[in-house]
C-alpha cells in the first residue's frame, strides 16, 4: 500500500491545489494508493503512523517542512519510506537531499530512486529532521509567525529577519560538549543541524550532511547591531565560519541550558530550560539518490 499524505494549508493552499494532480500521477504509476488529508496540527503525524503500522511501503508527503517533520515522526522507527513532494514555503529539508524544487519533478524523482537511510536528530526524545536552534533564528521565527496576519510566504520570514536584527536580543546559553566541558556565553545564535539550510534557504550549516551520523553545531557570539548586519550578510552567503568569534564543530550529541530558553525545532518554538540534542544515524528511509 502507498499513501499520498497532503497538508491543504501548506504553501498558502498550494498543496491543496496540487493534490488532485499528484494523485492522478501516482495512480498511473503505483498500486494501491490511498489519499489522506491533514486537518490540524499533529494530524499528519497520526496519519503517517497509522499508515506505517498498516504496512505502507511509501508515504508521498505533499507539503512543506512542517508536514515533513510530522510524517517523519509518524513513521519513525519503522522502515516505511518517505517521498518528499515540496509544496510549502521554504521546503528546506529537501535541499539537503538534492530533491527537485518543482512538485512534479520531485514526484518522478522519488519514483526513480529506491529508499535510502537518512539521519535525523532527537531533542529531549523528540525527533527532528533539519535543525534546532536558539537566539536569532527563534526570534526571527516568532516575528515571522506574527507577520502572517498581514503577509505570507518568504516575505514573512524576511520581516522576521529584519525585526530580529533590530531587536538584537542575545541569549545566555550554557553549552555542554560530549566530553563534559561546558561554557556559558551570550550568543546571537546557537544551532545544531542535521540538514544545512533553514528559513527558506539560509545556509546556516553549509557543510552539514544528512548521511554522516553527526550534528553540525554553530555558535555566533553576541555583538552590537552594526556588526550584526555584516554577520547576517556572511550567514546569507553561506560563510558563517567567517563571522568573527563564530565557532563550528561536529558532534554526536550536545546539551544546552538557559533560563526561559526558547528553541526553534524545525519551525516549532518550544520552551524548555535544558535540552539534550542527539543525532540518530539512519533514522529514516527516504526515496532519494544515495550520496556519491
Amino acid at each position: 500500500m502507498n499513501l499520498l499524505l497532503y497538508n491543504p494549508a501548506a504553501g498558502s493552499g498550494l498543496a491543496e491545489r496540487i493534490a488532485p494532480k499528484a494523485e492522478s500521477m501516482l495512480k498511473a504509476r503505483v498500486d494501491q494508493l490511498r489519499v489522506a488529508r491533514s486537518e490540524r496540527p499533529g494530524h499528519a503525524e497520526e496519519l503517517a503512523r497509522s499508515a506505517a503500522n498498516d504496512g505502507a511501503r511509501n508515504i508521498f508527503v505533499l507539503g512543506g517542512d512542517g508536514t515533513v517533520i510530522e510524517a517523519a515522526r509518524g513513521v519513525y522507527p519503522t522502515r516505511t519510506a518517505l517521498a518528499l513532494i515540496p509544496a510549502g514555503t521554504g521546503n528546506d529539508f529537501r535541499k539537503s537531499l538534492n530533491i527537485p524544487s518543482k512538485w512534479d519533478d520531485a514526484l518522478l524523482y522519488a519514483l526513480k530512486h529506491d529508499p535510502i537511510a537518512v539521519d535525523a536528530g532527537m531533542i529531549n526524545g523528540r525527533l527532528f529532521v533539519n535543525e534546532c536552534g536558539a537566539g536569532f533564528d527563534t526570534v526571527t521565527l516568532e516575528y515571522a509567525l506574527l507577520s502572517k496576519r498581514f503577509t505570507h510566504g518568504k516575505a514573512a520570514y524576511l520581516y522576521g529577519v529584519i525585526r530580529a536584527m533590530l531587536d538584537n536580543k542575545p541569549v545566555e546559553l550554557t553549552v555542554v560538549r560530549e566530553d563534559g566541558t561546558e561554557q556559558t556565553r551570550l550568543l546571537t545564535l546557537f544551532g545544531a543541524a542535521n540538514g544545512g539550510v533553514i528559513g527558506g534557504g539560509i545556509p546556516v550549516s553549509p557543510e552539514a550532511s544528512v548521511f554522516d551520523g553527526m550534528l553540525d553545531v554553530v555558535t555566533v557570539p553576541a555583538m552590537p547591531r552594526r556588526k550584526l548586519i555584516r554577520a547576517l550578510a556572511l550567514l546569507l552567503r553561506g560563510k558563517i565560519a567567517e563571522i568573527p568569534g563564530a565557532e563550528t564543530f561536529r558532534c554526536a550529541q550536545i546539551a544546552v541550558r538557559g533560563r526561559n530558553l526558547k528553541i526553534n525545532v524545525d519551525g516549532e518554538i518550544t520552551a524548555q530550560d535544558s535540552a539534550l540534542i542527539k543525532i540518530v544515524p539512519g533514522a529514516l528511509m527516504i526515496r532519494a539518490r544515495a550520496p556519491q
